[in-house]
């Protein structure tokens, strides 16, 4: 039996973004791989050990699946808890979807550029993302980096898009996002859905999302669907008469593989940037006031994702040679 280490970054986060970037990460590596693989799940966000590097080394791939995880100092990454001994002892990393962590920070620590090509593989194609997080990795060196937009996305074919309705519905459901708020515009999105739509469900994809909508008072009924991820997909599956409009970008994007005509309200640069490069249907927040046109009118959804780069990456699996 051949090995697959998956590095989950949804085991030990209370953020149900990252289990949603996983269930998609599975799916395609399931078609890819088509289950001849004993997968170890080994995580991101907690401190890992022997057994970890145990794991990868008899591997025949290593992957590190999706979300913001990519950052200028490893030091101070949360997000993927590396310690000295773990960067010497793992190698060979294939990076699947991988995002910058922020976009506000620019200058590469040494270290974490040495981290890098220490522990990532230099036979495998690495995708991103964004073309801003490959920019970042072809700075420091990777050449073997490749934008295929997030893997979230990669069922979104044409013919499927033709697919998702361009009128309004009766209901909407919503989301917000607890570490990017601004009250004020916050709250005018929960007025417009509720002047627009005869009623409002509200997603909680991380456990303070709920407390926040409670403290923009909207003065109107909204009925939590819940925080299990299991719950939202069993509710897009049902949502037969449902748009999707909120803030949290993997939930808006989680509807549209369900069919849901989904704008995603930007709030930070990550929407902004798979935006720009695959036009995901968006609106930065301080334009939420122009929602109205969007909701009332025939929006059909027309992605344009990077189809070839997202092929190359898969393709080099099916050599079925270990290339680490």
């Amino acid at each position: 039996m051949k090995h697959l280490t998956l590095f989950d970054t949804s085991i030990g986060t209370d953020n149900q973004g990252d289990r949603i970037i996983m269930y998609f990460c599975q799916l395609q590596l399931k078609d890819i791989l088509k289950n001849d693989y004993f997968t170890y799940k080994v995580p991101t966000h907690l401190e890992i050990g022997k057994n970890t590097y145990a794991c990868s080394n008899v591997s025949e791939y290593s992957i590190v699946c999706g979300t913001n995880i990519l950052k200028t100092s490893i030091i101070t990454n949360q997000g993927w808890r590396l310690r000295p001994r773990d960067i010497l002892n793992l190698h060979g990393l294939c990076l699947m979807g991988a995002g910058w962590s922020s976009y506000k920070e620019f200058r590469f620590v040494p270290y974490t550029r040495w981290a890098y090509h220490h522990i990532l593989s230099k036979n495998m194609l690495h995708s991103v993302r964004d073309s801003y997080t490959e920019r970042r990795m072809r700075a420091i060196g990777f050449d073997n980096v490749i934008n295929t937009a997030c893997p979230t996305m990669w069922r979104l074919t044409p013919d499927f898009c033709r697919t998702i309705p361009t009128h309004k519905h009766r209901n909407v459901i919503t989301s917000l996002t607890d570490y990017e708020q601004n009250p004020e515009l916050d709250k005018l999105m929960l007025m417009k859905l509720h002047a627009n739509y005869d009623k409002v469900y509200f997603w909680i994809q991380q456990d303070r999302d709920l407390e926040y909508l409670k403290s923009l008072d909207a003065g109107f009924p909204i009925e939590v669907i819940g925080s299990d991820v299991e719950q939202y997909h069993n509710f897009l599956r049902e949502a037969k008469d449902c748009d999707y409009i909120g803030s949290r970008l993997h939930g808006g994007i989680c509807a549209l593989n369900y069919g849901v005509r989904t704008l995603v309200v930007g709030v930070d640069n990550r929407a902004v940037e798979i935006h720009k490069d695959t036009k995901l249907p968006f609106i930065k927040r301080e334009n939420i006031a122009m929602i109205d046109n969007w909701i009332n009118s025939k929006q059909p959804t027309e992605l344009d994702l990077p189809w070839k780069n997202i092929s190359k990456w898969k393709s080099q699996f099916q050599e079925n040679t270990r290339k680490k």
